[in-house]
């Protein structure tokens, strides 16, 4: 389903739920029944539905390196922002946004 058609059917569909009650009192304000969206014989309703599953995830404890849930860390010297070796595996840091991490990490990913 296209953003813009599910958002026009979303408005449709509450128009008619708040004009309910005046529908009843007077015909002129009834949405027609054409207007509402209408999926087609043999169409899938969601258009995720078809996706294949995915791969199987090989989770054990001995591969868990830390467990953090919902922190928002704040630095007062700012984010940081670098990439460091530990190992084989290059790690990198972006953290430090408090709350506003989610809509700041986009252009600090950018930064070098």
């Amino acid at each position: 389903m296209h953003r813009r058609h599910f958002l026009r059917s979303a408005g449709v569909a509450l128009a008619a739920a708040s004009t309910a009650s005046w529908a009843a009192t007077d015909k002129a304000l009834a949405i027609p029944r054409t207007a509402l969206p209408v999926t087609p014989p043999g169409a899938s309703p969601a258009p995720f539905a078809a996706m294949p599953p995915l791969a199987p995830m090989h989770a054990s404890i001995d591969r868990i390196i830390a467990i953090n849930g919902c922190t928002r860390p704040f630095r007062a010297q700012g984010p940081r922002i670098e990439a460091e070796r530990i190992g084989r595996k290059t790690v990198v840091h972006n953290y430090g946004h408090g709350g506003s991490g989610w809509s700041l990490s986009w252009g600090a990913a950018e930064h070098d």
